[in-house]
């Protein structure tokens, strides 16, 4: 298996932290924004609600490779941190606290409301029933509630 360690740089306000993830060779396109899993072997590919896969953050850049290349040719630079996230779950202020998966490769949702768990982080602040302000740290450092 590749070394696939993220390194990480603090930004100035120290309330983001930006590394870079080495991509699996089939992956095709991964827009600024989008989220970024790592899969059993250890590249990074397109986030969502997938099985065998953990969270790395969100796409700081985007990336398109126009021919299949070998894994770890091509890295995508993500950030973790504070953000402002969509929700694909209605959300009041029960949710402050309780854990946010991966619903597909823009959208968290509730532990309800998804399939295989792709911890993404912890709702810090609802900011209305679609919109949260997710701190995604301990969801890159795998301090993964069970349930929540």
């Amino acid at each position: 298996m590749a070394d696939t360690t993220l390194a990480v740089a603090r930004s100035e306000k120290g309330d983001q932290e930006f590394g870079l993830v080495p991509l699996a060779g089939d992956v095709a396109t991964i827009l600024k924004g989008w989220w970024v899993t790592r899969n059993a072997e250890g590249y990074g590919q397109i986030g969502g609600d997938d099985s065998a896969t953990a969270f790395q953050g969100a796409a700081d850049e985007g990336v398109k490779i126009e021919d299949e290349e070998n894994d770890g040719d091509t890295s995508i630079r993500v950030k973790n941190g504070r953000m402002a996230v969509e929700f694909d779950s209605a959300l009041d202020e029960t949710a402050v606290g309780r854990a946010a998966y991966l619903a597909d490769n823009q959208l968290m949702a509730l532990y309800e409301d998804v399939s295989n768990y792709v911890f993404g982080g912890v709702i810090e602040e609802v900011l209305d029933e679609s919109h949260a302000v997710v701190d995604t740290r301990p969801a890159r450092q795998q301090v993964s509630p069970i349930t929540s």
